[in-house]
């Protein structure tokens, strides 16, 4: 059987031309990803809110303008609450209730001392000094409603975790280009729709496709990449999912800035994987793939491309391996870095990015290009460096409950 890292190491080369492109390709198609993935923060980002009030009135407002007389009534029929905001004990509006009042009757407010408070009947108000709306607010996530934020947050992980446990089937039985374009164009469409929810359950489904087609794309990507170069190469090329997710990060940060409103930004994040469909003409299937399924005519139309482009004059004949210095079976050491076990890891690696989804972007980048060159390092390795920095990181979080909340006054 041919054996597609001997193809690599004795004739195409482990990381030429060829490879270059399609490893661009794959850099490109995870960006949106990690667009998204940090975008909850903007899109569902929780603001202040109060009671709705009725609309000023002539009686009320006399000779102040709208938004004056607004602020007064609010001061005058919204309870003030005392609130921890992290650092500091600070008064603001109460965000679920209003006195029980008269609007109607402007002298009845003359002494609300002692009025009852109610819960808001009327809907909310929000601020929209930083963010022209979110998700709470669109669908009045609050008070009693408030944690559906957190479920809704939930669902696109949901989908994630069933994408880990189902895509790495899918993308054995069907291939890697197939599932990157498929998983791409159900992704950018689920969450294109998301934009414009009707409601609140209807978000959430398609968040959770999302979050399910999404890992679809990042699985079929990591695969991918990892198994067009050859063994001493994979390191470097794996990386590139990491970065491709810090450069998503920092665009989400930048298109934030400037798109306060949160289907807009959501819909502009999402737009671009819907180009992943073109990677079924411009991306080729992974050879590796096709040799496991017994598709050999494709598989040698394909590197026989690759080895046009890398400029490498291949033998006439590939599969009888009369080129190979090392023609015989399989060994041990190469099944247990096999197909199978590398889809494993890959599903398992995806797991692991979640909680790295944590980081901020400026530290995500840097932080992939380390791990290259900690896990090739003759002096540590895969074992120590993953221990080295599994220990740094578990210290990292033991010393953050202790660290100062807030900046201290200067005297």
């Amino acid at each position: 059987m041919l054996h597609f890292d001997d193809v690599l190491i004795h004739l195409l080369g482990e990381f030429g031309t060829y490879q270059k492109r399609c490893s661009f390709l794959i850099f490109l198609a995870v960006i949106p990803l990690g667009m998204d993935m940090f975008s909850v923060v903007f899109t569902l980002a929780i603001t202040a809110s109060w009671c709705k009030l009725p609309e000023p009135s002539t009686e009320w407002c006399g000779n102040l303008s709208t938004s004056a007389c607004t602020e007064m009534m609010r001061n005058l029929t919204i309870p003030k609450e005392t609130v921890h905001d992290g650092c500091n004990m600070v008064e603001t509006y109460s965000q679920c209730y209003r006195y029980d009042v008269n609007y109607d009757n402007i002298s009845l407010l003359a002494d609300i001392s002692n009025s009852s408070k109610v819960k808001c009947d009327n809907g909310y108000e929000y601020d929209t000094s930083q963010y022209k709306s979110t998700v709470p607010q669109q669908f009045d996530l609050v008070c009693d409603k408030a944690t559906l934020i957190s479920i809704s947050l939930s669902m696109f992980l949901v989908g994630i975790l069933l994408g880990s446990v189902v895509i790495g089937l899918l993308v054995d039985r069907f291939g890697r280009r197939t599932l990157i374009v498929v998983c791409g164009v159900i992704f950018s469409i689920c969450e294109v729709i998301a934009s414009f929810s009707p409601n609140y359950i209807a978000f959430c489904v398609l968040r959770l496709l999302g979050g399910f087609s999404g890992v679809g794309v990042w699985i079929g990507c990591f695969v991918y990449v990892t198994e067009l170069v050859g063994p001493s190469k994979r390191v470097l090329v794996g990386m590139i999912n990491a970065v491709s997710f810090g450069v998503g990060y920092l665009l989400m940060v930048l298109l934030a800035y400037f798109i306060r409103e949160w289907w807009l930004l959501q819909l502009i994040v999402s737009l671009p994987a819907i180009l992943l469909f073109t990677y079924w003409w411009v991306l080729p299937e992974s050879p590796r793939w096709l040799i496991s399924v017994g598709k050999m005519e494709e598989a040698e139309k394909i590197i026989r491309d690759m080895g046009r482009v890398n400029g490498v004059e291949l033998p006439e004949k590939i599969n009888d391996q009369s080129w190979n210095p090392r023609k015989q079976d399989v060994d041990k050491v190469r099944k247990c870095t096999g197909l199978h076990r590398n889809i494993h890891e890959y599903v398992k690696s995806w797991r692991k990015r979640l909680h790295k989804c944590c980081h901020s972007a400026a530290v995500e980048i840097p932080a992939a290009v380390l791990t290259f060159f900690l896990v090739e390092s003759p002096r540590l390795g895969r074992r120590r460096s993953t221990c080295v920095m599994m220990a740094f990181g578990g210290c990292a979080c033991l010393v953050t409950p202790f660290m100062p909340k807030c900046k201290e006054k200067q005297l």
